[in-house]
Formats: C-alpha cells, structure tokens, sequence
C-alpha cells in the first residue's frame, strides 16, 4: 500500500499535466527554437567569456544544454562549487556528480537560464575565479 502511494506520488503524471499535454505538444516547435536559440547564445557568450581566460576551460561537447569547464587552479572542485555557491550565489554542479573523477576538477552549468541572467552568473563565476587565483 505504501509502494502505490510512492509510485503514484513521484512516477504518475498529475492531471494538470495530463490535461496540458496536448496545447504543450502543439507548441513544441516554438519551445524547441526557443530553447535551442538560448542554449547557442549562452554556449557562445561563456565560449567569449572563458576563452581568453586560464581560470577555466570549455570541453567541446557535441549537444544537449550543459556546458561543462575545466577548472585550472584548484585542488578541490567540491569546495571550489560551494565556495562559489555561498559567495557568488552561483549555482554550478561538481563534475563527480556527472562521472566526472574528482581530482580532475570540472564544474558543469546550465545553458538554459535567460540570457541575461545567464551572462550575469557567467560574470560572478570569472570574477570569483580571478578572486581564487589571486590568493592561491
């Protein structure tokens, strides 16, 4: 009994949704260029702001809406992303959370968020990079 209450909590798809469903389905193909016109912007904006920099280094990728950064200058990626998070309040993801191994220190972001607030997280994270880099 338990199990069903579990199962219909987390895996069922509510009726608002079921009802959204069909008017979602029918402006897919607006959502989807809306989406992927953001995703390029941000993955060329954070392409701009992290090419000239050694704090950071973009990993080509071949799809979806993450961009993943090699961070140059740290020991510890963990620390570095909660750092990040209570100073800059700029969510990012440790790279151990997408396989990545711990010591080789990646941080994986978002393309998805609103160009200009995207781009103002993007300016908070360089910042706070060269903030680290001094004071290695």
């Amino acid at each position: 009994e338990r199990l069903e209450v579990i199962l219909d909590t987390y895996l069922s798809v509510n009726t608002p949704v079921q009802r959204a469903l069909s008017a979602w389905m029918s402006l897919r193909n607006e959502i989807q260029k809306e989406i992927l016109k953001r995703v390029v912007e941000n993955r060329n904006y954070l392409r701009e702001q992290t090419v000239s920099r050694d704090h950071f280094k973009l990993i080509d990728a071949e799809g979806g809406w993450y961009a993943v950064l090699k961070i140059v200058g740290t020991a510890d990626e963990e620390k570095w992303v909660l750092d990040l998070l209570e100073q800059k309040h700029v969510l990012v993801h440790p790279g151990f959370f997408y396989d990545f191994e711990p010591h080789e220190n990646h941080m994986v972001l978002s393309l998805l968020p609103e160009t200009k607030i995207f781009a103002e997280a993007i300016g908070r994270l360089t910042s706070f990079a060269s903030f680290c880099r001094i004071n290695l």
